[in-house]
């Protein structure tokens, strides 16, 4: 084994740097735009993306019932968050609730509740993720299902929903 050379501190290295052996860790943040040779960039495919798909109905419509698909997935990856609001709050017993599904089957631990006054006009609440990420492959199909009822109330309006998705790039 060969011998080993701790640094503590800023080191520079002027010159090239080869590592062999195995991965190099950095801490977060470490990288930026200005460290790598543009005559040289990294191919796409070493990169991960970060997908915000957004369904909404449109804002001045009251929430309707629906099952839409917002998301095919071109190469592995997690569902990380989704959030769901209205332009315009209920009124009295109108609720409207959102699950995600992928492929036919629910990610979230429970579905997303809109009650009247909550959220407020423009407010959004959190959705619980399954196990805090829902992990997928190339070809999964996430799809928005929305149930609404008047409930003698008035129904909210703009009903919108936010996934946060990150994915391989898939080239």
């Amino acid at each position: 084994m060969a011998a080993q050379t701790n640094q503590f501190g800023d080191t520079t290295v002027n010159g090239q740097l080869t590592v062999s052996g195995g991965p190099v860790i950095l801490p977060p943040n470490s990288l930026k735009t200005s460290s790598f040779d543009p005559a040289t960039p990294l191919d796409a495919v070493q990169l991960q993306i970060q997908i915000h798909q957004v369904y909404a109905q449109g804002s001045a419509v009251d929430a309707t019932a629906a099952a839409e698909v917002v998301h095919v997935a071109r190469a592995a990856g997690t569902l990380v968050a989704v959030r769901a609001g209205n332009v315009v709050s209920g009124i009295g017993g109108a609720t409207a609730t959102v699950d995600v599904k992928k492929n036919g089957t629910t990610v979230l631990t429970g579905t997303i509740g809109l009650a009247a006054a909550a959220p407020a006009a423009y407010g959004q609440v959190a959705g619980a993720v399954a196990g805090g990420s829902a992990a997928y492959a190339a070809g999964d199909v996430f799809e928005v299902v929305v149930t609404a009822a008047a409930g003698g109330g008035t129904l909210a309006k703009g009903l919108f929903v936010d996934l946060v998705f990150r994915e391989a790039n898939g080239g």
